[in-house]
């Protein structure tokens, strides 16, 4: 049972990881210095390092699970992108590390005996790398917290918005017909692009979708270069059952997924997309269901391509660069 302050379980694990490893590169000193009258200390240090990189295993976890149930302002996702790759360095590091450890702790003494100054000294200097890493992934997390307010400040409500009336006269049709106000029909076969007139890099994209007369594949589309060439995060929709969202890369005309996860669709699709470096996000009525990575796109343009029968009521479509 989690607090009531405690948003997730991940604030409650991080302080174990960090507070292990301090501690055992500070044991780790200590050993060398009595490494002739307590050999054990040194025992004890490895010991500790060993429950430092489980911890920030656990700690890499919850975070990843923590990300995807908060709402991020698009100026954090940078941040978080930091913040999720230098612990997954960290993750690395102390795993081996650990390993390392243990195995010259074996076969240099077996824990009993003095061991090797030689040995001892270099990998007690290596380890303040760990601490080093400990301190980027915290400062990063630290900035989620206190700079943007993740999972601090309360998220307003969303308000219903009317559908943008205006929204037709600011696309650019590439393929298929054009909207009548905020309606667009597709025929079977004749898919729909369109998109709007910047160009961005790292972004987050929005919309907000009335699929209800609509059977097939309303996707938001991001770093659109060509027709054939683009992102996107799209809703595979059909008359029945639930539904699939997928992010991934089209190029010459071939879509390749990167993520899927299939969901419940009750209302209006409320279509989120983020591409900042190589992390990609996606989330359907403010839930996150991908996240995918892979080569950061080029440059492109932001906007819709939907691909079935029917029709589409847009209710809005916006564009936000990450900086």
């Amino acid at each position: 049972m989690l607090p009531d302050w405690a948003p997730n379980v991940h604030p409650l694990v991080v302080p174990f990881p960090v507070a292990l490893l301090v501690v055992a590169a500070l044991v780790d000193a200590v050993a060398l210095a009595v490494r002739q009258r307590a050999p054990w200390v040194r025992a004890s240090a490895v010991g500790l390092y060993a429950l430092g990189a489980l911890g920030t295993a656990a700690a890499f976890l919850t975070g990843r699970d923590a990300s995807e149930s908060v709402d991020l302002p698009a100026a954090a996702l940078p941040t978080l992108n930091a913040h999720a790759d230098g612990a997954l360095w960290l993750v690395w590091f102390a795993g081996l590390y650990a390993a390392a450890r243990v195995a010259a702790l074996w076969l240099d003494g077996r824990g009993r005996e003095p061991g090797r100054l030689a040995v001892h000294a270099p990998l007690a200097a290596v380890g303040l790398v760990g601490l080093f890493l400990v301190y980027e992934t915290a400062e990063h997390g630290g900035e989620l917290v206190y700079h943007h307010g993740v999972a601090v400040a309360a998220t307003a409500p969303a308000l219903e918005a009317p559908p943008d009336t205006a929204l037709a006269a600011r696309l650019d049709v590439l393929a298929g017909a054009p909207a009548e106000g905020p309606v667009f029909t597709v025929a079977s076969g004749r898919p729909t692009l369109a998109v709007l007139p910047d160009t961005l890099g790292d972004l987050e994209a929005r919309a907000a979708l009335d699929l209800s007369g609509f059977t097939g594949t309303a996707a938001l589309v991001y770093a659109v270069q060509s027709p054939a060439d683009y992102d996107f995060l799209a809703l595979d929709t059909a008359a029945s059952g639930p539904a699939t969202l997928r992010q991934g890369r089209a190029s010459d005309g071939v879509e390749t997924t990167m993520d899927q996860r299939t969901a419940a669709l009750d209302g209006p699709a409320e279509l989120r997309a983020s591409a900042v470096g190589t992390h990609f996000r996606g989330y359907l009525g403010g839930e996150q269901l991908t996240h995918p990575h892979g080569p950061a796109p080029p440059p492109g343009r932001v906007g819709l391509r939907l691909d079935g029968a029917g029709t589409v009521r847009v209710l809005a479509l916006s564009s936000t660069p990450v900086e």
